[in-house]
């Protein structure tokens, strides 16, 4: 009976840490063979999040901006801020060579993506959001 109280303790605890936003821009993403699993982090040792690697994990990434420069797009995610509820990344996309405002993805969510999309079209300034889709 004790070793189940203190095991519980213990997964309530490393729940409790791994849920815990980090106030810091940008995510990184690593897939490692050896343990079948991706790490997502802020900074390399820090907010560690362990989640499993699933074949054709869907992320539905909800973004709201793309700028030429860092300075704008940071202006833009700060006075996007003031007006909507949700945590904002910048990142640079290699692919466009823009600094793109989005929302945290959603894993596997399609329909949670879709009902942030259209609240945000409600709104002026998000008009222009979209939803990009990314299989890991």
């Amino acid at each position: 009976m004790k070793k189940s109280i203190v095991f519980l303790l213990l997964f309530s605890f490393i729940l409790f840490v791994s849920a815990c936003s980090s106030t810091k821009e940008g995510t990184d993403i690593i897939s490692t063979q050896e343990t079948d699993s991706l790490y997502v982090f802020d900074t390399p040792n820090e907010n560690l999040v362990l989640i499993p690697n699933i074949a054709n994990v869907k992320l539905y990434i909800v973004q709201i901006g793309a700028f030429t420069t860092l300075e704008k797009a940071e202006k833009f995610a700060i006075e996007s801020r003031k007006k909507i509820k949700y945590n904002l990344d910048i990142e640079y996309s290699n692919s466009v060579n823009l600094y793109v405002v989005q929302l945290k993805p959603f894993y596997n969510i399609k329909e949670d993506a879709e009902t942030v999309k259209n609240n945000l079209w409600k709104i002026t300034d998000f008009e222009d959001a979209w939803i990009l889709t990314v299989i890991r």
